[in-house]
């Protein structure tokens, strides 16, 4: 809030520069998080995904300070069309729900596979599609096409995802999925 008046709100300019410093100990915090833990051997694929995604969370994040006027990599930085962070700060909340999906949510076995495998699933058909859309030849997009096959029926026979009535207890989200992807 500014002046005396604590009604009036802060102007995006003030607002910018009251939440900068909170950014940068937070990407500060989460660097320093990362090379805490580097280089650790993870107990299980989960475990291995959730490494990932939290490096790429933190690379993103450092990306975005390139770009924010003031930062500490960007000192004298003058541009203020912040309209070129919009796709990387999706991918900074892309990259945490997923991280959150798999990775931090206690879970059965059966379901940690689950979910591990739906985005396996999700990656392999967005590289399939992108393959034919680019006019690849079929040869390269059949090793794809196998793969989503394989994992579409390792999802059919986990046990988690295999439950058929939509209900809280057998998980929303495996009945969805498999409407829309099955």
């Amino acid at each position: 809030m500014t002046g005396t008046d604590s009604n009036t709100p802060q102007s995006a300019t003030e607002h910018y520069w009251s939440e900068l410093p909170k950014y940068i100990a937070a990407v500060d915090h989460a660097i320093a998080t990362s090379h805490k833990i580097a280089m650790r051997p993870s107990d299980s694929r989960r475990q291995y995904w959730a490494s990932v995604l939290f490096t790429r969370l933190c690379s993103a994040a450092t990306s975005v300070l390139h770009l924010c006027p003031g930062s500490p990599v960007n000192r004298d930085g003058k541009h203020w069309d912040f309209s070129y962070l919009a796709p990387i700060i999706r991918s900074v909340v892309q990259t945490a729900l997923m991280l959150f999906y798999l990775g931090t949510e206690a879970l059965g076995e059966d379901e940690s596979k689950a979910r591990l495998l739906v985005m396996q699933l999700r990656d392999c058909m967005e590289r399939l599609l992108l393959f034919q859309n680019g006019g690849a030849d079929q040869k390269n997009t059949d090793g794809f096409e196998k793969q989503t096959r394989q994992l579409r029926s390792e999802l059919k026979s986990n046990p988690y995802f295999a439950i058929s009535s939509p209900s809280p207890e057998a998980g929303y989200a495996a009945a969805a999925f498999r409407m829309a992807f099955m």
